[in-house]
This record gives structure tokens, C-alpha cells and sequence, in this order.
């Protein structure tokens, strides 16, 4: 690939902002925003605008010109090859909170309904485990504005559908 910069900091020297086209390989950690290595990519940063992005801003385009094949906007992989029993997290969200304001807060939130196809599946999640597809676990402690509980089901459609459906196939 092809670097330029007007400022970039390695561990020799101090340039300004660097800029990557192409293919490249940086061999080592990143830190954006601070000189803090906690992963292989750092970032420390803020926002303050309305519709501000703190972190990582990404417009992807999945562009199919053939049926039947999968395309990821990311994909992760992530192996355990542990020797003894531990707890294995694939990714991990800490949404903070320290205010007494009548905040809503969500750790993730997926939207699959954008667009105007209503043809097919759109599913904001699917869980798919060996034990559990979906687990919901609350304290039940933040009850000011809706009443608490590990799974919350609505539907918002007067004409069709179930706020939720159970099934199994096997179970009885």
C-alpha cells in the first residue's frame, strides 16, 4: 500500500495524520486518541454532537449479483482452546451510566427493517447456541419508567404477527 502523513506517532518519531491506500500491513498495536495499548487496536475518544460517533463509523455495501451466497458487512471469528473451564466472551459492551436521569440506554441495538423490501426475513438478532439461543437476565432494579423482566416481547404491528412465539419442534 501507499502511506502518506501529515502527522503520525510510532514508538521513534512524531509525523501527524497517517493515511493508507491500498493494501497494507502494520505489524503491531494501534492506538487512536491515546497512548494506552489495551488491545491490538486502542481508542480513546469523545463526543459531544447530537448525532456524534465516539468510536468507529463504518458505511459498508453489500452488493449481490448472484443468489444464494452469504456476504458480512464484519465478521469475527473468535476460537477457545482453553485446558480448563473458563468463561469465553465473543464480544463484550459496557454501556455506563452514572447519572439519576430518565435515560434510555442500550448496550446494542440492531435495526434490520431499514429499506423498503418487505419480501423475505428481516431479524434484528438471531441467537443461535448449544444450550440457549437467547438468554435474558435482570435485576430488576431500574423500574422508573417501565416495569423490569429478562425478556421484553412487542409487537407493534395491529394486523399480524405474535409480540412473541415460542416453538418446538421435538419438545413436547
Amino acid at each position: 500500500g501507499i502511506a502518506s502523513s501529515t502527522e503520525f506517532r510510532s514508538a521513534s518519531a512524531t509525523v501527524g495524520t497517517f493515511k493508507v491506500t491500498g493494501n497494507s500491513i502494520f505489524d503491531g498495536r494501534l492506538a487512536v486518541g491515546t497512548t494506552t495499548f489495551t488491545g491490538s487496536i486502542s481508542i480513546q475518544s469523545s463526543t459531544a454532537a447530537a448525532t456524534g460517533v465516539a468510536g468507529i463509523y463504518q458505511q459498508l455495501l453489500l452488493d449481490t449479483t448472484v443468489g444464494g451466497n452469504f456476504q458480512f458487512g464484519d465478521r469475527m471469528l473468535v476460537t477457545v482452546s482453553s485446558t480448563a473451564s473458563t468463561t469465553a466472551i465473543g464480544s463484550f459492551i459496557r454501556m455506563i451510566d452514572n447519572t439519576s436521569l430518565a435515560n434510555t440506554v442500550h448496550g446494542l441495538q440492531v435495526q434490520a427493517w431499514s429499506g423498503t423490501n418487505a419480501q423475505g426475513e428481516n431479524t434484528g438478532i438471531v441467537g443461535l447456541g448449544r444450550t440457549f439461543g437467547v438468554k435474558g437476565i435482570t435485576s430488576g432494579e431500574a423500574g422508573g419508567v417501565a416495569e423490569p423482566a429478562g425478556v421484553l416481547a412487542e409487537l407493534r404491528n395491529q394486523t399480524q404477527g405474535n409480540a412473541l412465539r415460542a416453538y418446538s419442534a421435538t419438545s413436547t
